[in-house]
């Protein structure tokens, strides 16, 4: 590679051309006539697209009419059939010697004989003057009395009434059926009873689902009440409901018999086109629906399609247009563009070549057996290499063994994976061992054979050099904190011994001489004593600080519901002197150590019990997943805390309150922060002056 430093820029020369470009206002009557001509095409699909919406919404309208009208005309040959069934039986009644005998087996067997003829009837039985059930096509066992209908009612009041349709009923089975009757009289022409026929809905639902109404169409029939009787798609719930106030066919009956409207349905929310028709003899309505989207899919495709094809076709007139635009420039402006273009490219090539040089990197090109097709290395220091050495030459030529393996593992990795870094390897040079880093990328296509690697040589040493000083700087710091453990723990322990001494000497000399002497001894007798107290206190503080990492456990599975039991048992006496309240919700098993995790919850219980004010103390343990973790709460209703004291508590013997008012050291919540960092989380407090103080901390959930 050449490197061309910016002393051989050039500058862009003025390329403008000499003749004259298209004037404005051509290019505004050019832009002017493509937005009409666009414009117009777009108003006569759309004026098309909403006249095709009409028409499609009109055939939808007259199918669903032609439905409604089959299926009203279905239902009117049914009811007529029973309606038959139901005339053959009260005329062939009163000829019936046993008609007044319960169950006469003539009676039973010419019920049954008519049931036979229509299938959409389920029963059929025959009621007497009285209402009292005579016969029926079931032949069932018991008394029954049925004056209280109103097909009863209806009957025997009416003379003349004829065919009886009633409303959808259930019955004690669960089975839902309309009745229908008929006046039966007796001999002399006076009402004999009531010949009824169970009519079940489901027949019709039966002949609704064999129609094809697409998958959001629906089929119903309904009384003259708008109590709906059978529906397709089935729905049971809304059988025998009243439909007033949930459809506008009351008002639409107002005004015909039959007709159309669109609404959206109020048992299943699909908007839908529906046509509705009255039944000329029976108290029918019948309202077929068919889905609006299915309705106008096919419109829908077509419109789709129409304004494809005029977005198409609007995008050929712009690029038309635009082309026409174009070509009235000058040729000489397109070949002064072209020379400007050019000489951009150079410059950036420029640019390019001079960043390469400037990089202190090493740039080879190599081909996949190893072999310098092209090298880069203009440094000022010793590392430069002349070309010669590495040109046509392979990498293990020139190159120690253990680095040749390494340049070309990293090519074959980059052969199969198209790049690799992170290969490693040293070199020793006149100035010491040297660190390089090389990553590797692949260039040209395998399958055409013309496959080259593209080698970045990276200096890593000083990299190498800070991570061995890091290194070593951390293992002297691990050795330092460990012999600063060491000297904590034995100075304390060894401090012990002393101490005793001088505790046993100084309770002896208050033993012996109190009261003995004048005022003032005794007072520093009593301030001696308080002091070794206060020392041996302080020592078994450090002492068991100290031990947090010495006397550690091993990480196990810790039940942290036994771990609170434990630290409530230590606490006993401080629990009953302070009338303690301790609930807590479901703990969860924790990867921890036992003991240093019975401490942590013994030294947050015991500051809720002695910060508790001057009222029974309540302690809750709460525990609550977050994330990839569990949080753990100690709350209290004691004093509380500052916010500006939120971080002094946790450090080594700072105090908020004297001695005389609140015992301790100041070391319990750092023995807490040191306990809850070796387990991998975090402790933090949040609180209130007079309101309560609640401490979290957080444990890695090493469960999932």
């Amino acid at each position: 590679m050449k490197t061309l430093d910016s002393g051989n820029s050039r500058p862009l020369p003025d390329l403008a051309p000499s003749g004259r470009a298209p004037s404005h206002a051509l290019r505004i009557r050019i832009t002017l006539i493509l937005v009409a001509v666009v414009l117009t095409i777009w108003a006569a699909v759309g004026f098309n697209i909403l006249q095709e919406r009409r028409e499609a919404n009109t055939a939808a309208l007259r199918h669903t009419q032609n439905l409604v009208r089959v299926i009203e005309a279905q239902v009117h040959g049914q009811l007529d059939a029973v309606d038959v069934v139901l005339f053959a039986a009260s005329s062939a009644l009163p000829t019936m010697p046993g008609q007044a005998v319960a169950r006469d087996p003539q009676v039973q067997a010419l019920l049954k004989a008519l049931l036979a003829k229509s299938d959409p009837l389920r029963a059929l039985w025959v009621v007497n003057e009285h209402g009292d059930m005579v016969h029926d096509s079931d032949n069932r066992p018991g008394q029954f009395n049925y004056a209280h209908r109103s097909y009863f009612t209806q009957q025997r009041d009416n003379p003349g009434l004829g065919l009886y349709v009633g409303e959808p009923i259930v019955n004690d089975k669960g089975v839902w059926f309309v009745s229908l009757s008929r006046r039966v009289l007796k001999p002399d022409g006076s009402f004999g009873g009531v010949v009824v026929a169970a009519l079940e809905p489901r027949y019709f639902e039966g002949i609704f689902a064999k129609l094809d109404i697409g998958q959001n169409g629906n089929l119903t029939l309904l009384t003259a009440d708008f109590n709906l009787m059978s529906r397709y798609p089935v729905a049971d719930a809304m059988r025998g409901q009243s439909l007033r106030g949930k459809t506008n066919l009351p008002s639409l009956f107002e005004k015909a018999d039959e007709g159309t409207y669109q609404s959206r349905s109020s048992v299943d929310g699909q908007e839908r086109i529906f046509a509705y028709r009255k039944a000329e003899k029976y108290p029918f309505v019948v309202v077929a629906g068919l889905g609006l989207d299915e309705a106008l899919a096919g419109w829908w495709r077509t419109a789709w399609i129409a304004m494809a094809a005029t977005l198409a076709l609007s995008c050929l007139l712009t690029a038309l247009g635009w082309r026409v635009l174009r070509e009235l420039t000058t040729s000489r402006a397109l070949h002064a563009a072209l020379v400007q273009s050019k000489w951009r490219t150079e410059a950036a090539l420029q640019e390019v070549e001079g960043l390469l040089a400037a990089i202190p990197d090493l740039l080879f090109v190599v081909d996949p057996e190893g072999r310098v097709l092209d090298y880069k290395g203009k440094r000022d220091d010793l590392l430069y290499v002349p070309e010669p050495v590495f040109l046509g030459k392979l990498v293990n030529e020139f190159l120690p063994t253990a680095a040749a393996q390494a340049v070309m593992q990293a090519v074959e990795s980059a052969a199969k994976s198209g790049a690799s870094s992170g290969y490693t390897y040293a070199l020793d040079l006149p100035g010491g061992t040297k660190w390089f880093e090389l990553s590797v990328a692949r260039m040209g296509d395998p399958a055409r054979g013309d496959t080259q690697f593209v080698l970045l040589t990276r200096d890593i040493s000083e990299r190498i050099e800070a991570r061995a000083a890091l290194e070593e700087s951390n293992l002297q710091l691990k050795r330092s904190n460990t012999d600063l453990e060491q000297f904590a723990y034995a100075a304390s322990h060894d401090l012990l011994e002393p101490l005793r001494s001088v505790a046993g000497s100084v309770q002896l000399l208050k033993k012996r001489y109190e009261g003995q002497l004048d005022e003032r001894a005794d007072t520093f007798i009593a301030h001696a004593v308080a002091g070794v107290k206060r020392m041996e206190t302080l020592i078994a503080d450090l002492l068991a600080y100290s031990r947090l990492s010495s006397g550690a456990e091993a990480m196990t599975e810790v039940p942290l519901g036994e771990v609170l039991t434990t630290a409530c048992d230590n606490l006993q006496a401080a629990i009953a002197d302070s009338a303690a309240q301790i609930s807590h919700d479901d703990l969860p098993v924790i990867q921890g150590d036992a003991g240093q995790l019975s401490h942590l919850l013994q030294n947050l219980i015991a500051n809720a019990l002695k910060f508790r004010g001057d009222k029974a103390a309540v302690v809750h343990v709460g525990a609550k997943r977050e994330a990839k973790q569990w949080v753990i709460s100690v709350a209290d209703q004691g004093i509380g805390i500052a916010p500006q004291h939120f971080e002094r508590i946790f450090g080594i013997f700072k105090r908020l309150h004297t001695r005389e008012e609140y015992a301790g050291n100041g070391i319990g919540l750092t023995l807490c922060q040191r306990i809850v960092e070796r387990h991998g989380g975090r402790i933090w407090v949040e609180s209130e002056l007079g309101q309560g103080t609640t401490f979290f901390f957080s444990v890695p959930d090493k469960s999932v």
